[in-house]
């Protein structure tokens, strides 16, 4: 890891999540040798193209009491957000090996206010969690779908995406909402899609 990309992630997190990082980090690869959490040719820019674009989500999170994230896989953006945060995190992964991993890294970091559900997300009955994240699980569409059914009205939805963010926006027509970009320190093309006042189109 480049001195760089330490330093970007220590402005957004304590020197002690940052060192349950670096364990995490090392649990992340060992299993994904057999598992496939991250991308392999990623592996080797692990700590900039996943750890920091996924802790650069945190600032956005402050009031929230309660986090749901859509499609955990390998608990990206999640696991850092529930290792530096102090509200509940819920994950949502219906994959059972990859449940298996975000179990082990509850255990292992004494996350106790972290519950894994091992469902599809379209079969769990509401949340009504304060906001929802999400990266890399699926299209704008169905993550409207899926924050309809488990935020609460007045919640938002931080949601990581890339350079098709523009075209997702123009075919998410089931439904209505305001929504901001925020631009990724992680990638030129990428964006942190803000959405908020979330309503079925008429």
């Amino acid at each position: 890891m480049s001195s760089h990309s330490q330093e970007l992630i220590l402005s957004y997190v304590s020197r002690e999540t940052y060192d349950k990082l670096q364990r995490y980090v090392e649990e992340l690869l060992l299993w994904n040798q057999s598992l496939n959490l991250i991308s392999s040719a990623t592996v080797s820019e692990v700590w900039s193209r996943h750890i920091l674009d996924s802790v650069q989500i945190i600032p956005f999170l402050d009031k929230a009491e309660v986090i749901v994230d859509f499609g955990s896989g390998g608990g990206l953006p999640a696991i850092p957000v529930a290792l530096e945060k102090e509200c509940t995190v819920i994950m949502i992964e219906s994959d059972r090996k990859k449940y298996e991993f975000l179990a082990h890294c509850k255990r292992i970091f004494h996350l106790k206010k972290v519950e894994i559900i091992c469902k599809r997300i379209e079969e769990i009955q509401c949340l009504n969690a304060d906001l929802a994240v999400s990266r890399a699980c699926s299209s704008l569409d169905k993550l409207c779908g899926f924050m309809h059914r488990h935020v609460s009205p007045e919640g938002k939805g931080f949601f990581l995406k890339g350079k098709t963010i523009y075209d997702e926006i123009m075919v998410a027509s089931s439904y209505g909402y305001d929504y901001t970009l925020h631009r990724s320190i992680t990638d030129e093309s990428g964006v942190i899609l803000e959405i908020q006042h979330l309503r079925k189109s008429t």
